[in-house]
């Protein structure tokens, strides 16, 4: 395979009742051998009451499945000894499998076993709308004054030692916590100390508390935290990102030392900015200590269809936060989380939404990052499939075509926008957006992207010499002096700049839309139309709390409909003369909305692989206009099993709910 196929998987996918605890059965069934296998023991107590391997001993229900649910669509919940447990990892191993450790954070309240945050519960997380909360958070300290990470990360080598876990893997609950939205998130008095040996300098009593064990009421955490969102937000929200920093050095480091590896998940769905902002995560300076892999969760379908809260479509945004994690981090493995079915979390994507695991399957293995080298990688590395466990043979195979499909060609040019990344704008962008509530570079571009622009590839504007073709700079009016003139000596291709910029900083050269606060300026273009301005004032932004919930969205300086609609033809237009002046084949759908969108690829001189993707619960029919005449549409897939005739450079293709139809056009 051209591609790594990891699998996250509960016990539940094997049978301890064989001699090799059905592992030569799980990987007939799956057909393929996988890089990885996360086994998701579920309970941190599977190291924290980890005493080695010398005798034999039942592991609780919340270990042998997660939460100790009873069964999936394959078995009951069995009942596994360490013993067994250890013969799986060196069956997994004979087959050529790594096998990493992976658990969240939980605490059952000693439902199935005396458990080890019942001696320890000042190591629970203690939320501001509810005090102490069934979880654990690995950055606090015990009643001793020790450092629960370091007992953590000590028990993880012990226990993947003793195991022989080639690593360990760190979901949810690990970076950022459990209740992981900032102003929400862990106050306790444990934390405040932290926090005020961080800081350095004098706090209210609201805030400061030398106990470790106290329990403070509901009432003062809201007080507590409300006072520091309010006055010492940055200061909070760098604290946070250096302590998960620091956790994950530590934990990276004895990973390491002990011949491991490490695996983190991105944080809440989100993408850079939101993931420092609401949760305290800096992507760049994770990648800064050395985990392996990052697994981006990219599951848009199964958390729209599961969350009946979520009203907008997940596609783009996800795809948009892949293209930019990249970018910010461009030196990081990435796998994207492949969300298949989930027993405990009710869904199953295999029985209940095919199309859509299709289309997004597709689209996230397509998205590239191009650095100084002439031909673009891709943004992953492979995916890891969550969850492994309950899936027949039938299914695998289907899985495993999509894949293969998905991964099959490599593009020599991707997309028809190349999205441009500054480091340094990123980091101005929290003072703009706490006083302006500033668009961040991840939600400009997948709004482009839901207007049918075409931007599938990342790139960082330190090497945008290497780079052709149009270029997307959000967030511009953020760039230094010195990446802003290296910008605008960009003269291979139209350039978009789109940010807050004021009329002295809109080039003179440009075409322009401005609305509000919000413009967009394009150079380097002979596309025929006329700068517009929209009237229209916004007002001073106000921000609504951030949400609990990361389901949820953050607010955002308001910015018209008729502005994004406006940049989106213009850019079109660009894009259009672009193309033409250049000879290059581009492809066009012709549509009165946005629910069908293209994804185009140039695998070689004559050879385009264009994906048609639907977000609509119809089948839509739609017309492609393509600037060349194709000598062969040969359909990837069994559907649409008719022969796609093209006439006067245009041809119709009907695109499955929420679906996707691949063609590849030959010139």
């Amino acid at each position: 395979m051209n591609y790594e196929a990891w699998i996250w998987t509960e016990l539940l996918a094997f049978d301890n009742t064989q001699k090799d605890q059905g592992v030569s059965e799980y990987l007939i069934k799956t057909g393929f051998i996988p890089k990885g296998i996360c086994l998701l023991v579920s309970s941190p107590d599977f190291v924290l009451l980890h005493d080695g391997i010398k005798e034999e001993k039942i592991l609780p229900p919340d270990i042998c499945s997660r939460r100790g649910h009873e069964r999936n669509e394959e078995r009951e919940r069995q009942e596994w000894t360490n013993y067994q447990i250890k013969s799986l990892v060196e069956n997994l191993h004979k087959k050529g499998v790594e096998v990493y450790i992976s658990m969240f954070t939980s605490y059952m309240m000693d439902k199935f076993h005396g458990e080890w945050m019942s001696k320890h519960p000042e190591v629970m997380q203690e939320w501001d709308f509810q005090g102490r909360s069934p979880c654990v958070n690995c950055l606090r300290r015990l009643k001793d004054g020790r450092y629960f990470e370091d007992i953590f990360i000590a028990k993880v080598i012990e226990a993947s030692n003793d195991y022989g876990f080639d690593g360990w893997h760190g979901p949810d609950g690990y970076g950022p916590l459990s209740s992981g939205a900032l102003p929400y998130t862990d106050c306790s008095d444990d934390m405040m100390g932290q926090f005020a040996a961080y800081y350095k300098k004098p706090l209210p009593d609201i805030v400061t508390c030398d106990s470790i064990i106290r329990i403070p009421t509901v009432r003062t955490l809201q007080d507590r935290m409300n006072w520091l969102w309010s006055n010492l937000r940055k200061e909070w929200i760098d604290f946070n990102v250096t302590r998960w920093e620091t956790f994950w050095k530590k934990m990276v480091d004895a990973l390491h030392k002990n011949g491991k590896k490490a695996l983190i998940n991105s944080a809440w769905t989100r993408a850079c900015f939101e993931a420092m902002y609401r949760y305290g995560i800096d992507y760049r300076r994770i990648t800064n200590t050395g985990v392996d892999y990052m697994v981006v969760e990219t599951v848009a379908e199964g958390l729209s269809l599961i969350n009946e809260s979520i009203k907008r479509n997940l596609h783009h945004d996800f795809l948009a936060m892949l293209m930019e994690i990249k970018a910010f981090a461009p030196d990081m493995k990435l796998l994207f989380l492949h969300g298949v079915k989930d027993v405990v979390e009710e869904f199953n994507l295999l029985s209940h939404a095919p199309t859509s695991l299709e289309r997004d399957c597709y689209s996230l293995a397509n998205i590239y990052y191009q650095d100084k080298e002439k031909l673009p990688r891709r943004a992953v590395d492979g995916l890891l499939v969550c969850l492994g466990d309950g899936i027949t043979s039938e299914e695998w195979e289907w899985l495993k075509t999509r894949w293969d499909l998905s991964f099959a060609a490599k593009s020599r040019k991707s997309g028809e926008l190349t999205f441009v990344w500054s480091d340094n704008a990123f980091y101005e962008l929290l003072d703009d957006y706490i006083r302006n509530g500033t668009w961040s570079s991840h939600l400009t571009a997948f709004h482009l992207m839901e207007r049918g622009i075409q931007i599938q590839t990342g790139a960082r504007i330190e090497n945008v010499e290497f780079l052709k073709g149009p270029l997307l700079i959000p967030c511009s009016h953020l760039l230094p002096d010195s990446e802003l003139k290296n910008i605008l000596a960009y003269e291979n291709g139209p350039l978009i700049l789109i940010g807050n910029l004021e009329a002295e900083q809109i080039p003179s050269n440009s075409v322009f839309i401005k609305c509000g606060d919000m413009a967009c300026a394009i150079i380097n273009s002979s596309m025929k139309r006329q700068s517009v301005i929209i009237p229209y004032f916004s007002g001073k932004f106000i921000e609504e709390k951030v949400p609990l919930s990361f389901k949820e969205d953050i607010s955002w300086c308001e910015v018209l409909e008729l502005f994004w609609v406006s940049a989106s033809e213009f850019i079109s237009s660009a894009i259009e003369e672009y193309n033409s002046e250049k000879g290059l084949t581009s492809c066009t759908c012709i549509s009165e909305n946005n629910k069908v969108t293209l994804m185009s690829s140039q695998i070689d001189e004559h050879k385009i692989h264009l994906a048609v993707k639907n977000t609509d619960r119809h089948y839509l029919k739609r017309e492609i206009s393509i600037t060349k005449k194709p000598d062969k549409i040969k359909i990837q897939g069994k559907y649409p099993a008719t022969e796609l005739a093209c006439n006067n450079n245009k041809f119709s293709v009907r695109i499955p709910p929420h679906g996707i139809i691949i063609l590849e056009i030959s010139i």
